[in-house]
């Protein structure tokens, strides 16, 4: 999925490339931030994903929670966050597409501003996810076809929700 400028996006699909992999490379410009910005679509709107594997949660914002108006289900395990001043008690099941790839995850429903959706641990061991730190590059396998995440660079921007 190419997000062009004037804001159009192009999907690629398979019969463009006879390689087995599905790159996605967002290409408009947003964050300046030193994660691994990715834009998905959820409820075909744009929104703003980071991977980030040093949290053991994978976590979707009350913003796009409220703005999408997504109904969520009961924790089955309530647990304080923030020194005890927040309890998460909600989560959520989200499907997402980031080019051909399309995966359903269920993530804590939490009031946070940096992203709209962040995914941990969970998501990268659940999926054997490998992140190749040079071309900065997520890889896994998904219903038998290579997946290729690339983050958006310090200079691309997207407008989401």
């Amino acid at each position: 999925m190419i997000l062009r400028d004037d804001g159009n996006i192009k999907s690629e699909s398979s019969h463009e490339d006879s390689s087995s992999s599905s790159e996605v490379e967002p290409s408009s410009d947003i964050f300046h931030y030193e994660s691994d910005f990715l834009i998905c679509l959820v409820m075909v709107k744009l929104c703003s994903l980071i991977i980030y594997g040093w949290t053991s949660l994978n976590v979707a914002s009350l913003r796009l929670v409220k703005k999408l108006a997504i109904p969520t289900i009961a924790h089955p395990r309530p647990y304080n966050f923030e020194k005890g001043e927040m309890v998460m008690d909600r989560q959520v099941s989200l499907v997402i597409t980031l080019g051909n790839y399309i995966d359903e995850i269920l993530c804590d429903v939490i009031p946070m501003k940096i992203t709209l959706i962040l995914l941990g641990r969970p998501w990268e061991f659940d999926r054997r996810v490998t992140h190749d730190g040079v071309p900065n590059r997520f890889s896994f396998e998904h219903l038998g076809q290579k997946v290729i995440l690339k983050p958006l660079s310090p200079k691309r921007s997207v407008r989401t929700i």
